[in-house]
């Protein structure tokens, strides 16, 4: 019996689509639902869509009796920043107003916003835009922004510089929001047990036809195009959007070479003392954990991360 309900809901129609928001509940309990994460993929701000989400996140929120909600937003090129901090402003309302409003949720839910890679970026971004904010932010690996010298320096992520004409697909036709290609480590209800724990007789779908729009990121930074794509919402380094920014967890690989690890200890430093903790992946890259499950060892700084984000959600409801 599958312990985890999923349902799936429109909370925006734009631009011809419809983006969605999917809602994994925990089994239900005697007490009423108090705390929620709403989660925002990665994709490099260019690809995948709410179906992008680690196994490993749903098992945290579940084991915790926490309802997990994922997140639709459109995609660069064709959507603005301003387009997308839109989006996960209208997911964010929705969830607060007509999801957490139901009768197994408590009268004062508290919200965590929490992304990987392109969703942490959004998170940071998004934040500051949200009433009542979030109690805390949770990001894996995701830039606090992008006006920093990484990407105005036409770094070149990967062993050869990359051709406009390689990507000129996807600069062509209509706005998207995803989708995310099966095959793809992203969670699905029937590989938990009972007890949130993995299911030793699933197996992970074959691959279909993956198309890498989220190799498009590489190029962008390559160009150093991000600066300008998301000046009127990004405030940068000095603002001080970012420097009182509230309680926030990091995970973050030190040889990360898509998103630099320097930029998570810098927001540590601008940051009062005790506000940003930051959890180090020793050794390794970008979306390390996005394969894993609770219990492999790999996951053991993440698993820190989970229970000092534990110790704000209790202090927030006093």
């Amino acid at each position: 019996m599958l312990m985890v309900s999923k349902t799936t809901h429109i909370f925006k129609k734009v631009d011809n689509l419809n983006l969605k928001v999917d809602a994994y509940l925990p089994t239900a309990s005697e007490e009423s639902w108090s705390t929620a994460v709403l989660y925002l993929h990665g994709g490099g701000l260019v690809a995948l869509d709410r179906e992008w989400l680690p196994t490993h996140v749903a098992q945290a929120c579940m084991i915790r009796g926490w309802p997990l909600f994922s997140a639709d937003y459109r995609l660069m090129p064709q959507a603005s920043g301003r387009d997308m901090l839109e989006d996960v402003i209208a997911a964010y309302d929705f969830v607060r107003t007509k999801l957490l409003t139901k009768p197994s949720f408590d009268e004062n839910t508290k919200i965590v916003l929490m992304g990987a890679s392109a969703g942490g970026y959004l998170s940071f971004i998004a934040k500051p835009h949200l009433q009542p904010p979030p109690v805390a932010v949770f990001s894996y690996y995701g830039p606090p922004t992008c006006h920093d010298p990484f990407y105005s320096s036409n770094k070149v992520i990967g062993p050869s510089p990359l051709s406009k004409s390689q990507f000129e697909r996807y600069f062509e036709g209509p706005v998207t929001a995803g989708p995310t290609p099966s095959g793809l480590p992203g969670f699905d209800v029937a590989s938990l047990l009972a007890d949130y724990s993995r299911d030793p007789k699933w197996i992970l779908a074959p691959p279909g036809d993956i198309d890498d729009r989220s190799s498009l990121y590489y190029w962008l930074v390559q160009e150093n195009k991000l600066p300008e794509m998301w000046a009127d919402v990004d405030p940068g380094w000095e603002s001080s959007a970012l420097k009182d920014f509230g309680k926030t967890i990091i995970v973050h690989g030190d040889v990360d070479e898509v998103v630099p690890y320097y930029m998570s200890e810098k927001f540590v430093s601008i940051n009062s003392p005790g506000d940003v903790q930051l959890f180090t992946a020793l050794g390794k890259n970008h979306a390390w954990d996005a394969p894993l499950f609770l219990g492999d060892p790999e996951l053991k700084v993440v698993e820190e991360a989970w229970r000092a984000l534990d110790k704000i959600v209790a202090e927030a409801k006093g």
